[in-house]
């Protein structure tokens, strides 16, 4: 079915894919567990709704985004592009990585430095505020200087720096599961809903203006930097389906999910 659906993909510039037919296709979601399975509330915690289909898109816009642009390039079928010309070994990669969920990141998120300040005076450079979340400071944050912004958090927040900074305050937000590159993923909208929870807080306590942060672009307050730093695939799933061992992986084979790519 994946590799059904790749045929009807075609590029665009010599990197950017029409990934329309993967995510509009309910069948490529039909195949995974019913939405009352555990396995299943695991996969939209870690994804979303329609959690391969997604996660095939994204990873897709994301591999061919790092190809170089060519605006004189004629749109092609996937097949054209090096590397993808054997469609049905795709698929298979592309499900192995599904199959690999979660993911552990870790995404950071620049405060105003004034509050950065009198939180670091009070409370020290790093304190946790939920299981989550934690504030820190930049001097604390491992090869900090240079590192690069996560291009889907900067659009939702509206950041205009992509680099994260040793003098800068940061919010640290840990989760597993899978952070879109260019598609929103339930990771990315659970982190914005915890900022405007403590932006409430911080305005509650007369911390900040209205301005001073930034989650939809339209303020003209600061507008700094977030990082996602995708560390190595997380550790196996615990969750069972059909009474056979899941692993790192969705079982295949009789009585079990079985992909078809």
């Amino acid at each position: 079915m994946l590799t059904e659906a790749l045929r009807s993909l075609t590029v665009e510039y010599h990197n950017y894919p029409d990934v329309f037919p993967v995510v509009e296709d309910d069948r490529l979601d039909a195949v995974l567990p019913d939405s009352k399975t555990e396995l299943r509330r695991e996969l939209d915690a870690w994804v979303g709704e329609s959690p391969f289909s997604i996660f095939t898109a994204d990873r897709l816009l994301a591999e061919l985004g790092e190809l170089p642009r060519d605006f004189d390039a004629p749109k092609v079928p996937l097949s054209e592009i090096a590397g993808y010309s054997d469609l049905e070994h795709t698929a298979v990669r592309l499900v192995d990585q599904f199959n690999s969920l979660p993911w552990d990141y870790e995404l950071y998120v620049r405060i105003p430095h004034d509050v950065g300040l009198l939180l670091e005076a009070g409370l020290g450079g790093q304190f946790a505020l939920t299981d989550s979340m934690e504030f820190i400071a930049g001097t604390r944050i491992p090869e900090a200087e240079g590192s690069e912004l996560h291009e889907v958090l900067a659009q939702r927040l509206g950041f205009e720096s992509a680099k994260i900074f040793e003098s800068a305050f940061y919010l640290r937000y840990t989760v597993q599961g899978y952070v879109g590159h260019l598609l929103t993923t339930t990771p990315l909208e659970r982190l914005d809903s915890d900022l405007r929870a403590i932006l409430g807080l911080l305005l509650a306590y007369k911390l900040v203006r209205t301005n001073a942060i930034v989650l939809d672009g339209s303020a003209s307050g600061q507008r700094d930097c977030a990082q996602e730093r995708r560390r190595a695939p997380a550790r196996a799933a615990t969750a069972r389906t059909g009474g056979a061992p899941r692993g790192n992986s969705l079982p295949s084979g009789s009585g079990e999910v079985a992909w078809q790519t």
